[in-house]
């Protein structure tokens, strides 16, 4: 399942993203990463790739079907068009694949459409409405208002949604 993962800055998604990485690791899964802006954290995690090369990326996922593969700052222009293409075809391969931007919008349309989940961290109003509107779900829009940085709601596309915290999942590590 395709999973995005939005939120402003220095709310929590970095984090979460980190957690996910060592929770499928946990697993034996192959973690892929691209990290643009070259976050030393993502190293220490033990993923089997952390690249800011988009080509580079697409050749360890080649390699490594089936791994969970982690774009951080997903919103970033110049990896749209890959991205969409990673969207839609590399789902069929067994790929988890996790999108995270500050904003739902950043993504094209071509990737919203493919998420099967979501993780929504405190948003700008029009950001929580869009994801709200798209994801069929009231609750999304309180993104905007009522989370707390490290707070998020989480919303499968046809799920009821549901409130935790990052600090409540390293309570289940």
């Amino acid at each position: 399942m395709h999973v995005g993962i939005f939120g402003t800055t220095e709310c929590g998604k970095s984090t979460l993203l980190r957690f996910l990485i060592r929770q499928f690791r946990a697993k034996g899964i192959k973690t892929l990463v691209w990290d643009p802006l070259r976050d030393p954290q993502y190293k220490k995690t033990g993923a089997d790739v952390v690249t800011p090369d988009v080509s580079e990326l697409l050749s360890a996922m080649r390699r490594n079907p089936g791994a969970a593969v982690f774009l951080d700052e997903a919103g970033d222009e110049k990896g749209n068009e890959t991205f969409d293409h990673i969207a839609r075809k590399y789902r069929h391969g067994g790929f988890a694949l996790h999108f995270a931007s500050q904003r739902f919008k950043d993504l094209t349309p071509t990737v919203r459409n493919c998420l099967g989940a979501v993780f929504a961290f405190p948003l700008s109003e029009i950001d929580a409405a869009e994801l709200a509107r798209d994801f069929r779900c009231k609750d999304l829009k309180a993104a905007a208002e009522e989370l707390k940085a490290g707070d998020f709601i989480y919303k499968t596309r046809f799920g009821d949604p549901q409130r935790s915290s990052v600090k409540a999942l390293f309570g289940k590590v």
